[in-house]
């Protein structure tokens, strides 16, 4: 008879444990409930000048977090060809293709580039830099990532 009510206590505080550790792990990964969306974060677009005090005229938006690191290696390609060419001129008996890139080798990789000024939303982290979403301008409504750098919270 002991061993019964053992056993039946044993399977109660069990089904008690599962109960409680399914409840804590459903309310874990529940969505919160909703509630006020999130404020936008607003910034606007700067150009920062060099140590002469110029500045690009406009700052790029980027399609990708990585897009920064692809231009460079697009860069970098395409300065050890022109020198693989350089090379193949000065040697002797060597031959020159014709057949050279033109054009910005940058611009798969940009969305485009907005004046100084330009309001942003931010969304998120996007690498080192931040994606946004653009407010104003000609890419109004377009998002994509912006260098830290280029954002202030308030007009320039």
């Amino acid at each position: 008879m002991k061993l019964l009510l053992l056993g039946s206590l044993l399977v109660v505080f069990g089904l008690v444990a599962w109960a409680a550790m399914d409840w804590a792990i459903y309310r874990g990964g529940a969505a919160p409930s909703p509630g006020k969306p999130p404020v936008p974060v607003i910034r606007f677009v700067v150009v920062p000048r060099d140590q002469d005090g110029r500045s690009p005229p406009n700052a790029i938006i980027w399609q990708t977090s990585t897009a920064v690191e692809d231009c460079a290696d697009v860069l970098h390609r395409r300065n050890r060809e022109e020198k693989k060419r350089i090379a193949d001129l000065l040697s002797p008996g060597g031959s020159f293709p014709l057949n050279r890139e033109s054009g910005n080798p940058c611009a798969p990789f940009q969305l485009g580039e907005v004046e100084e000024g330009t309001r942003v939303e931010i969304l998120d982290a996007c690498g080192k830099m931040e994606r946004v979403r653009i407010l104003s301008g000609s890419l109004q409504g377009r998002e994509g990532c912006i260098e830290t750098g280029h954002l202030t919270e308030g007009r320039s």
